[in-house]
């Protein structure tokens, strides 16, 4: 179920906390042999969990053309992804925020690789470790997570 979560999260422009908070009912309901699991079919046919979970909690956001330019306006780019208005990004920000940004495959292989890259390199950008990256944190300069994005926009 948290693979489910994290990927609905990363490719989906939804309202995370009440998806995160329904979830474990609704995903009896897609685990029909109760083992855990759910397979493609159930996920991804037409009347899977993905489907259901992108129409049922669609957000009332942004929509996705309106990302800020990151390299005009760092803290714009960044509250606009901090979706939980914590005032900091976590691990699921950032990942959605990368799938989205750079246009990358949402598949849960490729989500499951960015957040593994992302647990290798996560000190550099939370050098408090605590567990999120604040708006300082982000904008540091040479250092920052804003940095490293900018930095790779132009490859």
């Amino acid at each position: 179920m948290q693979e489910v979560k994290e990927v609905l999260k990363a490719t989906l422009r939804i309202d995370s906390r009440q998806m995160e908070q329904d979830l474990p009912l609704l995903f009896e309901q897609w685990d029909p042999n109760g083992d855990g699991k759910v397979e493609f079919n159930e996920m991804m046919g037409p009347q899977g969990l993905f489907f259901y979970v992108r129409n049922a909690f669609k957000a009332a956001l942004q929509n996705l053309d309106n990302i800020p330019d990151v390299r005009k306006d760092r803290m714009a780019w960044f509250r606009y992804w901090d979706e939980d208005g914590s005032g900091t990004l976590d691990r699921d920000e950032v990942v959605r925020s990368f799938v989205k940004t750079f246009r990358l495959s949402s598949t849960p292989e490729q989500v499951q690789s960015l957040r593994d890259l992302l647990t290798v390199m996560w000190s550099e950008f939370d050098p408090d470790n605590s567990g999120a990256i604040d708006m300082n944190e982000f904008c540091k300069p040479g250092e920052g997570l804003a940095d490293m994005i900018i930095a790779n926009l132009s490859i």
